[in-house]
Order: structure tokens, then C-alpha cells, then sequence
């Protein structure tokens, strides 16, 4: 079974109207170099372009076919959008921690209060409603001109329910695109989220 690496490259190029035979391996080395560039670029547009620089024949034959930049483009897309298992397991960690540190801020507070110490217990309660509350501010901050308001109360349920901080590490490492109405980029919003989680 063919390697997916190997895949993104047709076995078939026409260059210079004749044709020219890349074995599996040439496909796994042009992948490899693709792959290399967008570990280096800052985004997918100038790893394409570095790669092409770095590659005649590619280069000849973008120059030839139009579309062949525009299908590396989706291409380098599909590849930095895949989350490898330990960057999974990541995010999920990052949810389960988040939900486990809001359980033990409510179950310390609370085990206060059924001790008698409700002055303690109560103000354990304000600091955690107040970091809820500067949690659910920057969500209607970041998504208020979203059109879609469904998508604005699927936001407040992930902060409701702590599972935010994992989402927005997976938005981050798959470099989800911004749909343009957000406040502030996913770096900004997730660095915001911490801070005010901790607080």
C-alpha cells in the first residue's frame, strides 16, 4: 500500500511535451522537501513557493500547468491540518485538565462551605465566577459579528464546560484559518484564555 506521502505526487509528469516517470521513491523525496518547507515558512503560501524555488522540474512544470500551485497550496493545507496522535492526545489532555481544575475549584470551595468556613468558600466562589465570567467576555469579544449566532453559543458552552483550551490548541496546531469576523488571532485568543483561566 502506498504511502500517503507518496500520493501527493501524480507518477505521471508532462514536461516538455514528453513524458516524465517519477518512481515511488522521487515521490517520497519531493513529499519530504514539501513537508521540510512548510516546517520552515511562516504559512503555506511561501513553502510552496520556496519549494518550487528549490525544484526545476516543479518549477517548469507550475510554469507549464496553471493549477499546479494552486493543488501544492491544498496539498501543504492537508498536510499541516493533520494532527499526529501525541498532538491529539495533547489536546485532549489540555481539556481534561481544564475541566479537572474547574471541578476542583467548585469542590474546594464547596467542601469550605459544608465545613462551616463560608467566608473561605464564598471567595473561592467569586474568584472562580469572576475567571468564568472574563472567560465568557473575551468568547462575545472574539465572536460578537459572527453572523452565525449558533456558533457564538457553541463558543459559551465550551468555556461553560472547560473544554476550550483543548479546542483552541487543536485550532492552533491545524492552523485553522480565521473566518474573519474574529477580534484577534487564535494565538492572541488562546494566550487571553490562559491567563484569565489562571486568574
Amino acid at each position: 500500500m502506498r504511502s500517503d506521502r507518496a500520493q501527493f505526487f501524480p507518477h505521471f509528469l508532462y514536461l516538455s511535451f514528453r513524458l516524465t516517470i517519477l518512481v515511488e521513491e522521487d515521490g517520497r523525496l519531493l513529499a519530504d522537501q514539501l513537508r521540510q518547507e512548510l516546517a520552515n515558512c511562516a504559512n503555506e503560501r511561501e513553502a510552496v513557493k520556496d519549494f518550487l524555488k528549490k525544484n526545476a522540474s516543479m518549477r517548469e512544470f507550475a510554469k507549464k500547468y496553471k493549477f499546479f500551485p494552486s493543488m501544492l497550496s491544498q496539498l501543504s493545507h492537508r498536510i499541516v491540518s493533520q494532527l499526529t496522535p501525541l498532538q491529539t492526545f495533547d489536546c485532549i489532555k489540555k481539556s481534561v485538565s481544564s475541566v479537572a481544575d474547574g471541578g476542583s475549584d467548585i469542590g474546594s470551595a464547596l467542601i469550605y462551605i459544608a465545613g462551616g468556613d463560608v467566608a473561605t468558600g464564598g471567595a473561592l466562589l467569586g474568584i472562580f465566577f469572576v475567571s468564568m465570567l472574563v472567560q465568557l467576555l473575551l468568547v462575545v469579544i472574539q465572536h460578537r459579528k459572527n453572523p452565525r449566532k449558533m456558533e457564538i453559543l457553541m463558543e459559551v458552552g465550551l468555556s461553560v464546560s472547560f473544554m476550550r483550551p483543548g479546542v483552541l490548541h487543536r485550532r492552533i496546531l491545524t492552523k485553522q484559518p480565521l473566518q474573519g469576523h474574529e477580534s484577534f488571532d487564535l494565538i492572541s485568543e488562546s494566550t487571553a484564555a490562559r491567563v484569565s483561566h489562571n486568574n
